[in-house]
């Protein structure tokens, strides 16, 4: 027992070294699980019954924590300002709304709704004090994302003609009406992520953060991203939809080779169109794929959509409501943490700046709004410094990088999309924008120091 204390502390350190010079194994592992853990759950529910609260749908929180612990053993060295001012900011404000929520909604509510916006940003602040060159590690990692997508696309289109028995059990038993019915071709696409929403914020992410790869890709590349437009479509998330198309906009505008960018996009659309038009003669269904276009039609007419009429409530009473609690409502009381509460069941809430104000009150909503605020600003900096040193490929990563933020602002009209998974493309994003662009004077000089 005594022999093994000297160990412990270069045990340690050998890890955190590791962590260093490979980031990129930990970063591959954080999105596997997040990816994949929910259909493990599915699985495993098929097998031994469902539980409405499972631990294995925080394993990709916890695999967060050590990055957490890294912070802090290493007194949180190296961390850029413009990271540090937002983490201390959003630590600041959620661990107050933290303390609300301890009182006035629950222990338990409160702490998974903190831990699912705090976690993140851990794993974005440890990022950020890497010592390997950013660009490399984005490529890496967006490159990872991109492979890792293709094979849960194709999963969700044998999913979407067969569904397999696991998933249709879930189905039932989570009881999501959105979702639609539990039989094929009459329902939405989730994949190997938590339902249908999830899975299409995971597919847009995965192509916005690749566009700068995308444009200097091959063919077969084309078709990937084709399958991925064409699962995105079925999952009716139209939201979602938006969300690609402004991204793919802010994306062109700022990137430095636009038209071999919109011919890349362009192609790529193109097959997803043909072969999602013909998606009923494909799928041997009549049936398949008409809920698709009936779909897109109602963004013609939003005033008699049922969806959007409902969404349009939360900035009348419930904002007024939540205007008289200046203190908020504390954490936990609002989306799938609430059913942690006394009450047992989820609380869904489809705006998530009402519901960060609901929950956080008015100086909490101020510090969570002026985090992102900052965020796109920095991310700007970012392309703006690369662009004027004419670094194309770095500036392209800087276009990718704004083009996350604005569609993270865009998206949380629909519901949070700052904690989870998302939060983790927030906070990742923002540590690459916090990095000085590769071939700088200033890079070079980073580059001595460490050596």
């Amino acid at each position: 027992m005594i022999s093994s204390l000297p160990v412990s502390a270069p045990r340690r350190a050998g890890i955190i070294t590791l962590l260093q010079t490979k980031p990129w194994i930990a970063i591959y592992v954080v999105f596997t699980l997040t990816a994949l853990m929910p259909e493990v759950r599915r699985l495993i529910d098929w097998k031994t019954g469902f539980a409405v609260v499972s631990i294995l749908s925080i394993v990709p929180l916890i695999a967060l924590v050590p990055f957490a612990f890294i912070d802090v053993m290493t007194w949180f060295r190296d961390i850029p300002r413009t990271v540090g001012v937002c983490a201390w900011l959003w630590f600041g404000v959620f661990t107050y709304s933290l303390a609300v929520g301890f009182f006035q909604v629950g222990k338990l509510p409160a702490l998974y709704t903190y831990v699912g916006f705090v976690l993140p940003m851990a794993f974005g602040v440890w990022i950020s004090t890497l010592r390997s060159d950013a660009t490399t590690l984005y490529d890496r990692v967006a490159g990872f994302i991109f492979n890792l997508t293709t094979p849960i696309a194709v999963y969700a289109l044998i999913q979407y003609t067969i569904l397999p028995a696991w998933d249709a059990a879930w189905m039932r038993s989570a009881n999501i009406s959105s979702m639609g019915v539990a039989v094929p071709f009459e329902f939405r696409p989730f994949g190997t992520l938590n339902s249908h929403g999830p899975f299409a914020d995971w597919l847009i992410f995965a192509l916005i953060v690749n566009l700068p790869r995308l444009s200097r890709m091959r063919p077969p590349a084309m078709v990937q991203t084709a399958l991925m437009l064409i699962v995105l479509a079925l999952t009716q998330v139209r939201s979602s939809w938006l969300g690609l198309l402004i991204g793919l906009l802010v994306f062109v505008a700022l990137s430095p080779r636009r038209i071999r960018n919109l011919s890349f996009i362009a192609v790529s659309g193109v097959i997803g169109f043909v072969v999602l038009s013909n998606v009923s003669t494909l799928l041997g269904n009549a049936t398949a794929g008409n809920s698709v276009f009936s779909r897109f039609s109602t963004l013609s007419d939003l005033s008699h959509d049922t969806s959007y009429n409902d969404r349009t409530r939360y900035f009348g009473t419930i904002l007024a409501n939540a205007a008289e609690r200046p203190t908020g409502e504390g954490l936990g009381d609002i989306g799938t943490a609430s059913k942690l509460g006394a009450s047992g069941a989820t609380t869904d809430f489809d705006n998530g700046y009402v519901g960060r104000f609901v929950e956080m009150g008015t100086l909490g909503f101020l510090g969570y709004a002026v985090t992102l605020a900052l965020a796109f600003g920095f991310s700007v900096r970012y392309w703006l410094r690369a662009a004027r040193l004419g670094l194309e490929h770095e500036a392209a990563i800087g276009a990718a990088i704004v083009a996350t933020q604005v569609v993270l602002l865009f998206l949380d009209i629909a519901a949070d999309h700052h904690g989870g998974f998302t939060g983790i493309y927030f906070w990742m994003t923002l540590a690459f924008a916090a990095r000085v662009p590769a071939g700088t004077t200033e890079q070079r000089l980073l580059s001595r120091r460490a050596a």
